[in-house]
């Protein structure tokens, strides 16, 4: 009876990583998303931040009991976004550093 209540929340505890996993990827996502839909528009950003981020995740997702390694942080680039379009292409990205002179 005890192994299989610890067989459980060991089950328990790896959907509830899995659906946290898959739910970073879905954020970061959105924000690659975002960025698609307005093309040529600045943004203070790192779009392949999201991009490898969003990897990360769906890769985390699919092995919850992997242990992942902490987020690098973001640095913010100024980032022009043109061509792509609404789907799941990526678009070009060309990154501006407004902190370098």
């Amino acid at each position: 009876m005890v192994a299989v209540a610890v067989f459980g929340l060991a089950l328990g505890w790896l959907a509830e990583r899995r659906r946290r996993f898959l739910r970073l990827a879905e954020r970061h996502e959105a924000r690659i998303r975002y960025h698609m839909e307005y093309p040529g528009f600045f943004f203070f950003t790192n779009i392949r931040y999201d991009t490898e981020l969003h990897e990360k995740y769906e890769q985390a997702a699919r092995r919850p009991w992997l242990p992942i390694a902490p987020d690098p942080a973001e640095r913010m680039m100024g980032v022009q976004v043109t061509g792509g379009d609404r789907t799941n292409a990526l678009p070009k990205v060309e990154e501006i550093d407004p902190f370098e002179p």
